[in-house]
């Protein structure tokens, strides 16, 4: 009887081990079909028509945009950042105007968790901006070999704030 228990137990094991091995994203190398130092060209051609040119006075960097896309019936605008040589380093989602920002964080860190298994921080926090008004924070990060995925919740007390996932590649260090 107890060998039985024991077996049982070894087999629940097993089976908790596999199913959070399949929650672990080892690594990603961009976002959907764009990976990290793509050019503008090839960035442009990966997403299949999906994004539009944005006007340098905006920002230098940001040359891509999708205006609106969906995640987990999230409403999402999609900027893509390019470095100073040209290759995609940033990719920014923020979730569009008109959307409540505390089920957004929570729709999205859940979608989130679904594809690269637990963050690997999570953080809230109320601390102080530059004109000293309360700011709440809260946020959660994915690190990955290749790609740091940051979501991030901030709302004054005013009720003006954002929601927004930010991957960026990791910039490894030259020995």
């Amino acid at each position: 009887m107890l060998r039985h228990l024991m077996n049982r137990a070894s087999i629940a094991v097993v089976l908790l081990s596999i199913s959070s091995l399949r929650a672990q994203v080892k690594d990603i190398e961009g976002w959907e079909p764009t990976k990290w130092d793509m050019s503008l060209e090839q960035t442009r051609e990966a997403l299949a028509g999906r994004a539009q040119d944005v006007a340098l006075v905006q920002s230098p960097h940001v040359k891509l945009q999708i205006p609106k896309i969906e995640a987990n019936g999230i409403p999402l605008s999609v900027n893509f950042e390019f470095t100073d040589k040209g290759g995609l380093s940033i990719v920014a989602m923020s979730v569009r105007d008109g959307v409540a920002r505390a089920s957004a964080f929570e729709g999205l860190k859940q979608s989130l968790i679904e594809k690269y298994g637990p963050p690997s921080d999570q953080d809230a926090k109320t601390e102080r901006d530059q004109n000293g008004a309360r700011l709440a924070v809260r946020t959660a990060v994915w690190r990955m070999p290749s790609t740091t995925v940051l979501l991030n919740w901030s709302e004054d007390e005013n009720d003006i704030g954002n929601v927004m996932v930010t991957y960026s590649k990791v910039i490894k260090s030259v020995p």
